[in-house]
């Protein structure tokens, strides 16, 4: 049954795009399931240039994730297309339908998605070091968020204290 196959083939493709489209409009009301998403979805139906501008401003940011190479759970997840949703949802309210404002919403959309790519990459450095370094923040900590429960990096012993200035300072071992 070379049709049962094809058609399995197609439905999981469709699947593969369908959902991330869906997570980048549930993501608008901070929920990020498909269920929301297709809901809001619906709504942007009112104003059909709206809907179709938002909806292509997702899928560019998709098609520009998968292209690159990004984490597909990441794009599975609608990261890549929320920034580009409200580019197409704001430009859609800009102007009317035309060509000239399809290229300013797949450029945007590209852009969402690169700027989206970058910054997330920055901050998941920024965590990184944070946590290589041992500094963790505890808002409990009050001027020294810091310090509560950091720890002072090789060679040195102890938790780190404040000096004068508000920095955390850390012991040296003692050779004894």
């Amino acid at each position: 049954m070379l049709g049962a196959a094809a058609a399995r083939t197609l439905l999981r493709s469709s699947a593969d795009w369908a959902l991330p489209v869906l997570r980048a409009y549930g993501l608008l009301t901070f929920g990020g399931s498909a269920l929301s998403g297709f809901l809001l979805l619906v709504a942007t139906f009112e104003r059909r240039e709206a809907a179709l501008l938002g909806l292509f401003a997702v899928l560019v940011a998709q098609g520009v994730a998968n292209l690159c190479g990004y984490a597909r759970d990441t794009i599975a997840s609608g990261y890549y297309g929320y920034n580009a949703l409200l580019v197409g949802l704001a430009l859609a309210h800009s102007e009317p339908l035309s060509i000239r404002i399809a290229l300013l919403v797949g450029g945007g959309a590209l852009l969402a998605a690169l700027l989206s790519a970058v910054l997330g990459d920055l901050t998941r450095a920024a965590v990184r070091a944070r946590d290589e370094l041992g500094l963790a923040h505890d808002a409990r900590a009050g001027g020294a968020p810091f310090l509560a429960r950091a720890r002072c990096p090789g060679g040195r012993s102890g938790a780190p204290r404040q000096d004068g200035a508000g920095r955390a300072r850390c012991d040296r071992v003692s050779a004894e």
